[in-house]
């Protein structure tokens, strides 16, 4: 029984182990992929705050 139980342990620990790599290259494309849409947004909101006192400037 004992000998099972350590077997099945030691299995989920090698599946983890396979499945670890996928798992965090994942969340590190997804919190790339947040990052750039983050950036992309904060150079709208640049854009727009830079037109906005070219704006003021003039007129």
């Amino acid at each position: 029984m004992m000998e099972d139980h350590r077997k099945a342990l030691t299995k989920m620990e090698d599946d983890y182990r396979q499945e670890l790599p996928f798992k965090l290259f994942s969340q590190d494309h997804s919190a790339t992929q947040e990052l750039r849409e983050e950036v992309q947004r904060l150079e709208v909101r640049l854009r727009e705050v830079q037109e906005e006192r070219s704006a003021k400037e003039r007129g």
